[in-house]
């Protein structure tokens, strides 16, 4: 591989050290599942996002004849394939190759950003039709510039690629974050009473944990923090923003979640009831345990946004009331899209500025497709699985 091709991966490298340096952070930015991907433009504004729920659409596998032409050939780049989200993906995106009729591979960084620039160069010289990128925040725009150079197929996962002015610049798959914000939120308002009975609501606290330099990440929060404010507003003081980026790369683990939890726990006496929204999954279980280990479990119910630690949680036999539901994700459908998106371009039957027109955002040439959540509980998870899995019979 030619050594100037790894320059600005190494300068993009840099560059996150001197900024997490000025913040405080660690000098080994993660990159996280359901969140991995961002502004294209190298930063400017938020993206644009919705706060109606999506609508749900049918996926129909048996649709097209794929079996006409030849295989393609499609990989999925990311930082880590031992995250559950990311094994998730990788594992649903095997079986959609023998469906759609695509070769493929999932290949890991592992936080190698030099590595991960330049393997977008490898698979295009080994003859790759198309690539699904899962990439942080400083990843993004050199991806999104190299893909572009090269003319080969590309798909964000996670988070959109957008420009300065928070448009969508290149099709996306991507959750719908506020919306599953308010969802968690909204659910825990309706079922507290099932856990705690009457409370003073005026005691209540919403702690969400959050990684602020993954914007797929953090536009969770608002959505969260707005339907708190709203419907509690006589405890809209008690926010509590746990920023997880102050630990580095131990911040996406249970651990990290863990210890955000148990310090605002305990650095807040006043609040006597606390909910926990996670804005990834393993956070979550963290709080979990932080509630067990302070004796606070008659006083936390949390909730995740992506639903893998959550299963996990339930298939491990857990039978606490602390973690108690998750905004599932559907890595089957992530997946099914993002597949749908590359072979559709791929065997001509669209373009990248055809393929979704209903998911552009206004103003916007380029589509992103945005899933919304399905809140699941012990009660309810067994059936959500099995609906899932049948997403891909033919």
């Amino acid at each position: 591989m030619k050594k100037m091709k790894k320059l600005p991966a190494i300068i993009l490298v840099l560059s996150m050290i001197f900024a997490l340096c000025a913040c405080g952070g660690s000098t080994n930015n993660d990159s996280a599942p359901g969140g991995s991907a961002p502004p294209a433009g190298g930063g400017g504004n938020a993206p644009i996002q919705s706060t109606a729920e999506p609508p749900k659409e049918d996926i129909k596998l048996g649709e097209h004849d794929h079996f006409d032409r030849d295989p393609f050939k499609i990989a999925y780049i990311c930082n880590t394939l031992t995250w559950a989200w990311n094994n998730a993906l990788d594992q649903t995106l095997q079986k959609l190759a023998g469906i759609m009729n695509f070769e493929y591979t999932g290949w890991a960084a592992n936080f190698d950003f030099d590595a991960y620039v330049n393997q977008i160069y490898v698979f295009y010289d080994m003859g790759y039709d198309g690539l699904i990128l899962g990439v942080d925040d400083t990843l993004a725009a050199r991806s999104y510039e190299v893909c572009s150079e090269l003319g080969i197929a590309f798909v964000a996962e996670s988070t959109a690629f957008m420009d300065e002015k928070g448009l969508c610049i290149w099709p996306s798959v991507q959750q719908a974050n506020y919306v599953n914000g308010v969802k968690c939120v909204e659910w825990l308002a309706d079922n507290y009473k099932s856990f705690w009975g009457e409370i003073d609501t005026s005691k209540l606290g919403l702690l969400v944990l959050d990684f602020t330099t993954v914007s797929g990440i953090t536009e969770r929060t608002p959505g969260a923090e707005e339907a708190f404010k709203r419907l509690f507003p006589e405890a809209s003081r008690n926010f509590f923003h746990g920023d997880l980026l102050i630990y580095g790369t131990m911040g996406f683990s249970v651990q990290g979640g863990n210890d955000m939890a148990m310090a605002m726990f305990a650095n807040n006496p006043e609040i006597e009831k606390w909910f926990v929204v996670a804005n990834v999954d393993d956070w979550a279980s963290g709080a979990t345990r932080a509630a067990e280990a302070l004796q606070m479990e008659d006083r936390v119910l949390a909730i995740s946004i992506q639903a893998d630690a959550f299963l996990n949680e339930m298939e491990g036999g857990y039978t606490g009331n602390v973690f108690v539901a998750a905004a599932a994700i559907s890595s089957t459908v992530f997946a099914m899209r993002m597949a749908e998106c590359l072979v559709t371009i791929l065997e001509g039957r669209e373009t990248a500025e055809t393929l979704w027109p209903e998911w552009r955002d206004p103003g916007g040439k380029y589509p992103r497709y945005q899933i919304s959540g399905e809140i699941i509980t012990r009660d309810t998870y067994k059936a959500y699985l099995a609906t899932d899995a049948a997403l891909l019979q033919t």
